[in-house]
C-alpha cells in the first residue's frame, strides 16, 4: 500500500483485515510501528503533509478494505475547519 521512498498521497480508514505500520532500521531490520485493524487509520502523515518521500512501510497481512482519501479531497474538507 506503501513503500518506503514514495510520497503517500492518501489516508486510509481500515473497514476490515489488518495492516503493519513499519520501517527499516540502519541495520535495515524492520521496526513495527503499529497494526492497524477495522476503525484506524493508516497514512504516513509526515509525507502527507509536507510532501516527503515516506519512512514507512505499510503493508496488508491479509484481505482487507480501505475507504481511501486523496489527498486533494482531504485538503478540501479541512479547508473551512482552517482559521
Amino acid at each position: 500500500m506503501l513503500r518506503e521512498g514514495d510520497y503517500c498521497l492518501f489516508e486510509g480508514f481500515v473497514l476490515n483485515g489488518c495492516f503493519k505500520i513499519y520501517y527499516l532500521n540502519e541495520n535495515g531490520s524492520e521496526q513495527t510501528l503499529y497494526f492497524a485493524v477495522a476503525g484506524w487509520w493508516i497514512t504516513d502523515i509526515d509525507s502527507l503533509i509536507n510532501h516527503v518521500p515516506s519512512i514507512l512501510n505499510i503493508e496488508a497481512l491479509e484481505d482487507s478494505e480501505v475507504l481511501m482519501i486523496s489527498k486533494k479531497i482531504r485538503n478540501a474538507c479541512m479547508k473551512p475547519c482552517r482559521r
